[in-house]
């Protein structure tokens, strides 16, 4: 058995993976202050978060070449084009535009619902694990969270509806890297994907007539920042799924929402969302939904890749 199969290790990385996007939320609208980014400019925030992520991808290339320099190169163009528009692209088109237009919290809280999203492509669309009553609980509890933190509310706000959106698109993501990386180098396809799915969000950005962030440079260290916490979270969370179910590594997007809502309440004074009794029902859920998913044996359908 590989270290990234032992369970002290597996549960080691995936904390440390879940608290630094717990931070990524509330980082992104602190980027958004300093920047002074009109929520309203969606061609200049895409261009934002392409910085990001195209920035993140060469820090991974970097890095992995620098430390192993003979290397070959294990990765299919057609795979790192996949990841790029589901991973980078779609997932935070919908997450960046999702976080100008809703709270911090209120993100973190929805950010949950991408490891119910996961089990659900895992077992109805991409078929490499099988439902079981566990689960299907863990899926109603984790979506009655949400509806509580919208106060059973079914018009959902615009805000909500894209980061829901891009834990959709997250969740394809994981599924893809989980069949990907049986084959191909983690590293490698997550770094190459960053930077393609981050040039990509930049071209879309410029021909909308969206403009490079300025301002101070407290500004530009929360985007380097951001790009540093892609480059090693992703690539953390890769190699976790390259030898583990997509169910087993997903449990611990549990404590993405809790975490997300107490940094956000520190860094973006949040404090009275934070602590409504609506925002605790809604994390109860939410996270014992996640952690309802993977209670008991874990069915895992053994196909070819």
């Amino acid at each position: 058995m590989t270290i990234w199969k032992k369970s002290w290790f597996v549960t080691l990385i995936a904390i440390f993976c879940c608290s630094l996007w717990g931070s990524a939320g509330p980082f992104i609208k602190k980027g958004y202050a300093l920047f002074a980014m009109d929520p309203q400019d969606t061609a200049s925030i895409l261009v934002f978060a392409g910085s990001r992520f195209a920035l993140a991808g060469i820090l991974v290339l970097l890095v992995d070449r620098l430390l192993h320099p003979h290397k070959k190169w294990r990765v299919h163009i057609p795979s790192i084009l996949w990841l790029a528009i589901f991973q980078t692209g779609a997932q935070y088109i919908f997450y960046y535009l999702g976080l100008a237009h809703t709270s911090g919290v209120r993100a973190a809280i929805v950010n949950g619902t991408g490891a119910l999203f996961s089990l659900l492509f895992a077992c109805y669309v991409f078929r490499t694990e099988k439902m079981t009553s566990n689960k299907l609980i863990g899926v109603i509890c984790g979506f009655f969270g949400i509806l509580v933190m919208n106060h059973f509310s079914f018009g959902l706000e615009l805000g909500t509806i894209l980061v829901l959106l891009s834990q959709v698109s997250a969740a394809i993501s994981s599924c893809l890297i989980n069949r990907f990386t049986q084959k191909e180098d983690p590293v490698q396809l997550s770094g190459s994907q960053f930077l393609v799915g981050g040039l990509l969000l930049i071209g879309m950005g410029l021909l909308q007539g969206g403009h490079f962030p300025h301002g101070p440079i407290s500004g530009w260290l929360v985007l380097l920042y951001l790009a540093c916490l892609s480059a090693l979270a992703y690539t953390l969370w890769s190699l976790l799924l390259q030898s583990n179910p997509v169910s087993t590594i997903s449990i611990f997007n549990s404590l993405i929402p809790v975490l997300g809502v107490f940094i956000s309440a520190f860094l973006l004074h949040e404090y009275a969302q934070a602590f409504a009794w609506t925002t605790w029902v809604a994390l109860l859920f939410v996270s014992g939904g996640i952690l309802f998913v993977t209670t008991g044996k874990d069915k895992k359908v053994r196909k070819s890749v």
